[in-house]
C-alpha cells in the first residue's frame, strides 16, 4: 500500500542517502512512522489490557554507570549498522526466486531479534520512533533529557548512514548524491551482447 514502507525514520535516512528516495519522501516516511507509532502504543495497551496480556514495555537506557549515555549510543550505532547491512543483503544482494518476501522478512525478523541480544545496552531499539513513541506514552510527553535524542536519534542515523557509506563502498553507487573515490568492491555485473546467427543463403 505504502510503496515499501521503511517504517524506521533511520532506515529511512539510510535509503535516502543511497538515492532510493527524494528528502520529500524521506520527510514524509518519517513523520509517517513517528504518527504510526503515537497512535499504536494506546491501542495495544487497550488491547493487552482487554486480553489479559503482560504489560507493555518499550526501549528505555539505564543511565547507572553510563551517565552520558555513551555506551547506549554505540550500542545503537552498532545495531542500526548491522541491521542496515542485513536489510540490504536480504532486499538487494539475495534472490530467493518467487518466495522472495516471505524468506526475507522471516530472515529480517530472526537478525532483529539476534541483534537485540548482541546490543542489549540501549533497550534496544534500532528506531528512533519506537524509543521516542514509547517514551511519549509511558511518560505523557516527549523526552526532555538531551540523552534521549543522542542515543535513539544521533546514534541510531549515524549507524545507519555508516552501514549505507559501506554498501556504497561494496557497489558503487552514489552516497549523498556524490561518486566515492573508493569501490566498488562488488564490479558490476556484464550482460554479454547476444551472439548473431548467420543467416543461411
Amino acid at each position: 500500500i505504502g510503496g515499501g514502507q521503511h517504517v524506521n525514520p533511520s532506515m529511512s535516512v539510510a535509503m535516502f542517502s543511497l538515492g532510493k528516495c527524494d528528502y520529500t519522501e524521506m520527510y514524509v516516511r518519517i513523520a509517517g512512522a513517528m504518527g504510526g507509532g503515537l497512535v499504536a502504543f494506546p491501542l495495544f495497551k487497550a488491547l493487552s489490557d482487554m486480553l489479559g496480556w503482560n504489560p507493555l514495555g518499550g526501549p528505555e537506557f539505564n543511565s547507572d554507570g553510563d551517565e552520558d549515555g555513551s555506551a547506549a549510543a554505540a550500542s545503537e550505532f552498532f545495531a542500526t549498522f548491522f541491521l542496515g547491512l542485513l536489510v540490504y543483503l536480504v532486499n538487494w544482494e539475495l534472490n530467493f526466486g518467487k518466495h522472495h518476501y516471505w524468506i526475507k522478512q522471516t530472515l529480517t525478523a530472526l537478525g532483529i531479534r539476534a541483534l537485540i541480544q548482541l546490543f542489549p545496552t540501549a533497550g534496544p531499539d534500532m528506531n528512533p520512533m519506537l524509543g521516542t513513541t514509547w517514551s511519549v506514552f509511558a511518560y505523557n510527553g516527549f523526552p526532555e533529557d538531551v540523552r534521549h535524542y543522542l542515543v535513539y536519534w544521533v546514534a541510531s542515523i549515524l549507524g545507519a548512514l555508516a552501514s549505507g557509506f559501506a554498501y556504497a563502498v561494496y557497489d558503487g553507487c552514489e552516497f549523498l548524491g556524490m561518486k566515492l573515490p573508493i569501490g566498488p568492491i562488488n564490479p558490476p555485473k556484464t550482460v554479454a551482447a547476444p551472439s548473431k546467427k548467420k543467416k543461411k543463403n
